[in-house]
């Protein structure tokens, strides 16, 4: 008997040392940093009106000039915008408000990993 009880103790040793070392293989796996790359970019600014004040709530249309994909947000109340996770490549930027014409600037590039900045100024 007591060769029985040998045998199946070492199995539950053997299998509780089997589960501790899957989930630490699991916990290292899923707290070391990932190696993927960031193969996007941004594009950044700040929208003003001729006397300097920001403009809130202004659009803002990015315009991919390869594929015409166009991503169009608003200004925060800082007059700030941000269009993230942009492919590489070529854009077209316009930023427009009621009461304004429209800005617009032609030649964005964006690189990998890089935030272009470009700023307006509305005028009336």
């Amino acid at each position: 008997m007591q060769t029985q009880e040998l045998g199946f103790g070492l199995y539950f040793q053997r299998k509780q040392l089997y589960l501790t070392l899957c989930i630490l293989l699991t916990l290292a796996a899923t707290c070391l940093p990932g190696s993927a790359q960031i193969d996007n970019g941004s594009i950044v600014g700040t929208v003003r009106d001729s006397a300097g004040a920001v403009v809130a709530g202004a659009q803002v249309n990015v315009i991919n000039k390869a594929t015409s994909v166009t991503v169009s947000l608003h200004t925060n109340a800082d007059g700030s915008y941000v269009a993230q996770a942009l492919i590489p490549g070529n854009y077209k930027v316009e930023a427009s408000s009621q009461g304004f014409s429209t800005a617009v600037d032609e030649s964005v590039t964006v690189n990998v990993q890089t935030r272009a900045k470009v700023d307006f100024t509305l005028t009336a």
